[in-house]
């Protein structure tokens, strides 16, 4: 049993001594602190073994020194392994508190960002309600335009058949001063006849009154002017009456198209009826 303790110590030992000489790291740390604590408890067991053999005592007493250096070992890796994670530690602080007071900055840029985002939203939409309040306004002006249009468009219909109108009035009123010219000739003209018919029936009063047999002659003669200046006259009268009718139709159409140029444009109707009467 006690050689069996001993090849284990030994093992043991030696196991931790290879690991001891290689780059501290915590788990090193750790598995060393493990080995001495097992080796601790083997030492404390062949302690307790009663000591006789002066080569087992030897044995002894040196893996007794040899734990104490491991011991000794141990102490400087915990301290040294301890500085090595404060250090690390410590830079592991201040990474963190930099990555920290980045996330502040991004959340305080982030914040900022939605902010804006926010206030650029609900501009827009003031901004969409104003433009659709301006197209809704330009929708209706155009309507009214549009309608507006139509109705100079009939407007200027209309004007166009009273300026027609009006150069119909015109040349009437031209036609009317002709004819009245004309009727005032052809009335002085029926005036002369009828006056040469008086003067004629005279005579031919005073010639029957005589009865002589040359006057039978002059009375026939008289007799055939007369009836020539009656047919004259009768002939003047019916073109006298012909001519008053037409003059009292184009005072009539004149007054018409007069009434129609002072009380506006003519509608459509009056247009077509005009069109008729000039036709």
């Amino acid at each position: 049993d006690q050689g069996a303790f001993l090849s284990e110590f030994e093992t043991k030992a030696l196991q931790v001594i290879t690991q001891s000489s290689q780059t501290p790291q915590p788990e090193v740390v750790e598995k060393v602190v493990e080995k001495v604590v097992e080796v601790e408890k083997v030492v404390e067991k062949v302690v307790e073994v009663k000591v006789e053999d002066p080569e087992l005592k030897s044995q002894v007493e040196k893996l007794a020194k040899e734990n104490a250096q491991l011991k000794s070992q141990v102490e400087d890796l915990k301290r040294s392994s301890s500085a090595s994670d404060s250090k690390r530690v410590s830079e592991l602080e201040q990474e963190v508190q930099a990555v920290n007071e980045k996330v502040v900055h991004y959340q305080t840029v982030l914040a900022d960002t939605e902010n804006l985002l926010k206030s650029l939203e609900a501009s827009v939409e003031s901004e969409e309600v104003t433009w659709n309040k301006r197209l809704s306004e330009k929708d209706q002006d155009l309507r009214q335009l549009t309608a507006d249009k139509a109705n100079l468009q009939l407007q200027v219909k209309q004007l166009e058949g009273t300026l027609d109108k009006v150069k119909q009035a015109e040349e009437m009123q031209s036609q009317l001063k002709e004819l009245q010219e004309q009727l005032q000739k052809e009335e002085k003209e029926k005036a002369a006849l009828q006056e040469d018919l008086l003067k004629a029936q005279e005579q031919l009063t005073q010639t029957a009154t005589k009865g002589s047999g040359d006057v039978d002659v002059g009375l026939l003669e008289l007799r055939a002017d007369n009836d020539k200046l009656r047919t004259l006259v009768s002939v003047g009268q019916d073109a006298s009456r012909q001519q008053e009718q037409l003059i009292e139709e184009l005072r009539t159409e004149l007054a018409s198209v007069k009434n129609a140029s002072m009380n506006g444009p003519a509608s459509e109707e009056q247009c077509q009826e005009g069109a008729g009467a000039k036709q």
